[in-house]
């Protein structure tokens, strides 16, 4: 029920990230300027919102944010589409970024109880396969704009009714996460301010994480986001050609999913992590040696299949590690801490690009992956999760 429910506020944020800034520039004619402020909003409402959502969820109960989560998107849905004002769009971002951050805080948190010990990794596997199809379709649903322009609407009006309808089934997917029982689990610190606190193992094991995060999370937004800046510059070719390239890229990210619980199982989650990240950096170097788009493009979808492998592992981790009642606060902190440098870091990798140091991004980002395979191996190698501990029983 969760996996569903999200599966439709994903399939309208995929629409609306892809389409939106061509929206409101070209078809509502808005200046280039402030659609990049309204990016910039939902960005910094999304990290602000993070952790205090996660926190508060721990305390008192994830499903009542998952559900605001979802309710936020589809609003902000309707806001981004039927409305000129700057100021209703400045609210319409602020709202989407604290949905972001409600899914964000609540969603891994709720899916780690309902998943249990011994499936919780697959599960994860599932979620982040379910995701990646979702956010990849929804560029896809932008195909319909033409029908409905040929059928005798305006761009305008073909624009608002696609964006409506995403809204509506994202109201409608409400009754999915409705359906979910809440397992709550009581709390030892429950009492006063202590309950907002996060015990001292939580915040040893946190601090570890996000720091070896922090690398490739810098490292990633220097290339990733600019893949089809990049290939402009480095083989002329327009994005209506890297495009197909990006979106194989894209959906090798969600069938890469299939394979992490298999190979976590015979490797061990921690080093299957290190091992496929390690082995997605030696691709990310190679990237922009080719002298052919072709082949580099090739190059980028093996990294990427790889990098993606440890994606649902990752999340696993952290919310094995975790105890039962921080797991929101851990997923808060992991992601506003994600997505504070990889935001940052986009700046700097698209000004490299612009003065023809187009292998530069590549190989900085591969030193900052480095630094965090190598951190993260030192410190989790001799993690054990519950479900690895021969013995346990399932919970």
């Amino acid at each position: 029920m969760i996996i569903l429910g999200s599966f439709f506020s994903q399939l309208a944020v995929g629409t609306v990230l892809t389409d939106l800034a061509f929206f409101l520039t070209t078809v509502r004619h808005i200046n280039a300027v402030f659609a990049g402020l309204l990016f910039t909003v939902e960005g910094i409402s999304s990290v602000v919102f993070s952790i205090p959502l996660g926190i508060i969820s721990d305390a008192y109960g994830r499903k009542k944010f998952l559900l605001l989560g979802n309710g936020a998107i589809g609003v902000a849905t309707i806001m981004l589409a039927i409305t000129s004002s700057q100021p209703l769009l400045l609210l319409g971002g602020f709202l989407a970024g604290i949905s972001e951050a409600s899914f964000t805080a609540s969603g891994g948190a709720l899916l780690a109880d309902t998943a249990g010990e011994q499936k919780r990794t697959p599960t994860f596997a599932l979620s982040s396969l379910a995701g990646n199809l979702a956010f990849a379709s929804g560029g896809f649903l932008l195909y319909v704009l033409a029908p409905l322009v040929a059928f005798g609407f305006t761009p305008v009006q073909a624009h608002v009714i696609l964006y409506v309808t995403l809204s509506a089934l994202t109201f409608a997917s409400t009754v999915f996460f409705v359906r979910v029982e809440e397992v709550r689990i009581p709390r030892q610190r429950v009492t006063g301010a202590r309950r907002l606190i996060l015990s001292s193992g939580t915040r040893s094991i946190l601090t570890k994480y996000v720091v070896a995060n922090v690398f490739v999370a810098f490292g990633a937004g220097l290339v990733v986001p600019l893949m089809s800046q990049w290939f402009e510059y480095r083989y002329g070719i327009p994005d209506s050609v890297s495009g197909p390239i990006l979106g194989i890229s894209n959906l090798m990210l969600a069938v890469s999913t299939l394979a992490a619980p298999a190979v976590a199982r015979r490797l061990g989650l921690v080093r299957t992590i290190v091992y496929t990240q390690a082995a997605s950096t030696v691709f990310m170097v190679l990237t922009p040696i080719p002298n052919q788009y072709q082949v580099a493009g090739g190059v980028y979808i093996v990294r990427a299949f790889l990098m993606n492998v440890s994606s649902p592992l990752s999340q696993s981790l952290i919310m094995g590690l975790v105890p039962h009642d921080e797991r929101g606060a851990a997923s808060g902190i992991s992601s506003a801490f994600w997505r504070t440098p990889n935001a940052i870091s986009t700046y700097p990798g698209s000004a490299l690009m612009k003065e023809g140091y187009l292998s530069a991004p590549f190989f900085i980002a591969s030193g900052l992956y480095l630094i965090s395979i190598s951190l993260f191996y030192v410190w989790f190698r001799g993690s054990k999760l519950p479900e690895e501990v021969k013995g346990r029983s399932n919970i």
